[in-house]
């Protein structure tokens, strides 16, 4: 894919940004019964040029899941890293929700986690590693990110999601409506100890 854009804000002003990126996306799932067990990866590659300075970044995650009947567990790890450690905006930037109204692909530099606002950690690397549980209606989870050079220093996050699915109504012309539901409990600096809660709603027709 590619992109052309202009960026606005305070430490860019009108700037020019071209992009292009390829992504793979692959999973294998066995199953036997109730049973099931599934591995997946998903490879990033992006370059362009943000303000006149060129730069490039790859994003690799690999996944590993097992589950019995209503009950099932994902494990996964991402690591991340750019050429161009000066470039402010193409850093790694971590926290706030994922985005409802444009593509995740032409802003890979955003690892998403909804408990904390965008900004609590940035880099020009990052390693995450993200384990959810599905407990039938409820997916508890337990993620660690790291934007350290040596990742010494490691985010944690504990927390509980419920997602909410809504099928549309043709007749009423209501759309689908998909809606998460979570609370993250923090456990390092900034806002440690504290309680988060977020919603995000998407409505699909």
């Amino acid at each position: 894919g590619a992109s052309l854009g202009r960026l606005q804000g305070t430490a860019l002003d009108s700037e020019v940004r071209r992009l292009a990126f390829a992504e793979y996306r692959g999973m294998t799932r066995q199953i036997s019964e109730n049973r099931y067990f599934s591995q997946s990866l998903d490879l990033h590659a992006a370059m362009g040029a943000t303000a006149g300075e060129d730069w490039r970044r790859a994003v690799a995650t690999v996944g590993l899941g097992a589950g019995i009947g209503r009950v099932g567990m994902l494990t996964e790890f991402t690591y991340g890293t750019m050429r161009h450690e000066t470039l402010g905006f193409e850093r790694f930037l971590v926290g706030g929700m994922r985005p409802l109204l444009f593509d995740e692909s032409i802003l890979s530099q955003r690892v998403y986690l909804p408990a904390v606002p965008q900004g609590v950690l940035s880099g020009s690397e990052v390693a995450m590693l993200r384990t959810n549980v599905r407990l039938g209606l409820l997916h508890p989870y337990f993620w660690i990110i790291s934007t350290d050079e040596a990742f010494q220093e490691w985010y944690r996050v504990v927390g509980l999601e419920r997602e909410l699915n809504l099928e549309s109504i043709p007749l009423g012309r209501l759309p689908r409506i998909q809606a998460v539901l979570g609370a993250g409990y923090l456990l390092d600096e900034p806002f440690k100890e504290r309680v988060r809660g977020y919603l995000s709603v998407r409505y699909r027709p």
